[in-house]
């Protein structure tokens, strides 16, 4: 099953707090040797969209910055993993929206990072609580489904 470590889960709470109003975004990484190291994203989305008025502002999307990419990219080429990819929905529901499933996925249809979880904090929406979500890619349904039975955060006691 998959799990976020307590230290992971709050990593990501404040994180999601600290770039209020925007989204904020990053990675879980699992290096060779097997340590889990969370990346602070930096999201470059602002930038893009003054470059190109088209793409969507922020606060509503992220673009993960190259330097982030690079860090997956190396990570996977020594053999690590790239276990998380998340973001934040600073005002949203805690769900992965129509957006973020055409952002998960390249020209084609086919995700950027297929095997990893994707999650989603949500800071608030309409129960004023954060949450948080996951969904992983279902190749048959070629479309990401919300992942069932995961526990955002280990019992009392682990993980963290």
């Amino acid at each position: 099953m998959f799990l976020l470590t307590t230290t992971e889960r709050q990593a990501l709470l404040a994180h999601a707090q600290e770039g209020f109003p925007n989204e904020v975004c990053g990675v879980i990484l699992q290096e060779p040797a097997g340590r889990r190291v969370l990346i602070r994203g930096e999201n470059v989305q602002d930038a893009l969209h003054e470059q190109n008025p088209n793409l969507p502002p922020p606060p509503s999307a992220y673009t993960l910055a190259p330097q982030t990419r690079r860090r997956v990219r190396d990570c996977l080429r020594a053999g690590g993993r790239l276990l998380v990819v998340y973001h934040s929905h600073p005002n949203g529901l805690a769900e992965f929206s129509r957006a973020d499933h055409r952002q998960a996925l390249n020209s084609v249809g086919v995700p950027h990072y297929a095997g990893a979880v994707q999650v989603v904090v949500a800071l608030g929406g309409l129960i004023n609580q954060p949450q948080v979500v996951a969904v992983v890619w279902d190749p048959l349904a070629r479309r990401y489904r919300r992942l069932d039975g995961w526990d955002p955060s280990p019992p009392s006691g682990g993980g963290g």
